[in-house]
């Protein structure tokens, strides 16, 4: 049989609606040495629990995600604290994923809960995360390669699509010297926006804007970065944490 994994004392915050799925990941993360704190059960407590106890991940229902500024507020405090969040849900497709990518994950947990498949996403996102971390890290993966890499532990079955979609690589443009921005400071805000969660709709009215007005920004960003859709952005994004 194999050994299995143990963590090196991380801690592992659990937003969960259901208690009885939170307690049972608690317990498996728990078992090969991962510090997880009493469970968070709306996204309030996720948000507190990151602010006050800075993790090394976070694992949250994907049911809890809302537009709300405690979820964006959480977002931006996980980021700041280099702690990736993880998603967890029961429904496999492609809308579910691929909302999952643009929530920017480190990875997803499937329900019902397995332990080998929750331990070793966790794991996974962690190590990831501490050699991003490093100055002389190689360039991050993609949300599609760790989602595909994170696929590699499950069954066969529904998720061989998945394993099986072909991740293009391609050489990366020169990057922009970090103190050059070419957005505009309404460009940056529709993007952070964005980038938190938030639907075109939604930015609109928050900015008092036309949908369409927020649709033109967003076409001037594309054409500024040379960036050919939303998950180019997420990526500039992320690394220029403007």
């Amino acid at each position: 049989m194999n050994a299995r994994p143990q963590s090196n004392g991380q801690t592992v915050i659990i937003a969960e609606a259901n208690r009885a799925v939170a307690r049972q990941m608690q317990s498996y993360l728990g078992a090969v040495g991962f510090h997880v704190p009493n469970p968070a059960h709306d996204v309030v407590e996720a948000r507190v629990s990151v602010v006050s106890v800075s993790p090394d991940a976070v694992v949250m229902d994907l049911a809890l995600v809302d537009d709300s500024q405690a979820m964006r507020g959480l977002m931006a405090a996980a980021r700041a604290r280099r702690a990736p969040l993880l998603y967890s849900f029961a429904t496999v497709d492609r809308p579910t994923l691929e909302r999952v990518v643009d929530l920017r994950a480190a990875g997803f947990v499937l329900k019902p809960i397995v332990e080998s498949q929750l331990v070793s996403t966790v794991f996974f996102a962690t190590a990831v995360s501490r050699r991003s971390a490093l100055p002389a890290a190689s360039s991050r993966l993609t949300p599609e390669e760790k989602l595909k890499l994170i696929a590699a532990v499950l069954s066969d079955g529904p998720y061989a699509d998945v394993r099986g979609a072909t991740v293009q690589h391609e050489s990366e443009p020169p990057s922009q010297p970090e103190h050059v921005n070419p957005l505009s400071p309404r460009e940056r805000q529709i993007v952070d926006l964005l980038a938190s969660g938030a639907r075109v709709v939604t930015i609109a009215q928050r900015l008092q804007l036309s949908p369409h007005t927020v649709r033109n920004h967003l076409k001037s960003v594309f054409r500024k970065l040379n960036l050919r859709g939303q998950h180019e952005l997420f990526e500039y994004w992320h690394e220029h944490a403007w």
